[in-house]
């Protein structure tokens, strides 16, 4: 205060007020437009070990694609999937064999898994290694789950498994499944 303005603080108190006033208001309103940004910024998807389908013995090794980012009851990672799950293979092939949505067998679909399992550590596996990874997991398993022998039916067999980068960061998996060449069927195709 001075003697002169008659006891009447200074004016540059009132200004200091104003000051941080506007400032408090300033920091709120950048906090509540971060905020905003988050809630409503898309999710960035993240790689999930994207496996690569496969049919009949000719595996492919492609990049894998991102996955879609809505949340579906029914979708499963390929490498979460277990025998007697059944889908449409189309479907999971969108995702670029990331997903399976998978379908009760007694409702329409072209696709069974009967064979799930991680392999044993190793080298990362050429096409020749494929190959005989599904002589020697898959057939066996799909005799022993249908009932019959792979040649003994129409069922193709076909697979999926983990490209080079997800199978030397630790998922081995081989997932074995059978398609109905016949199209779409509402059983399953367990019988052993």
């Amino acid at each position: 205060m001075s003697d002169l303005d008659g006891g009447r603080p200074a004016k540059s108190s009132k200004v200091g007020t104003i000051v941080i006033v506007v400032v408090i208001v300033a920091i709120v309103i950048a906090a509540a437009l971060f905020a905003w940004h988050g809630l409503t910024a898309p999710i960035s998807p993240s790689t999930t070990g994207a496996t690569t389908p496969s049919t009949s013995a000719s595996p492919t090794s492609g990049p894998s694609e991102t996955p879609s980012e809505s949340v579906d009851p029914n979708r499963i990672l390929v490498s979460q999937a277990v025998p007697g799950v059944c889908f449409d293979q189309q479907a999971m092939s969108d995702s670029n064999g990331t997903y399976i949505w998978t379908i009760d067998c007694n409702q329409p679909h072209d696709s069974e898994v009967f064979y799930a399992a991680s392999l044993p550590e190793g080298a990362y596996p050429d096409t020749t290694g494929w190959q005989a990874n599904v002589l020697q997991y898959c057939h066996p398993a799909f005799a022993t789950y249908v009932g019959v022998a792979y040649g003994e039916t129409t069922l193709q067999i076909s697979y999926l498994h983990p490209s080079e980068d997800v199978w030397n960061g630790g998922n081995r998996m081989l997932v074995c499944y059978a398609v109905d060449a016949a199209g779409p069927r509402t059983s399953s195709i367990k019988g052993g």
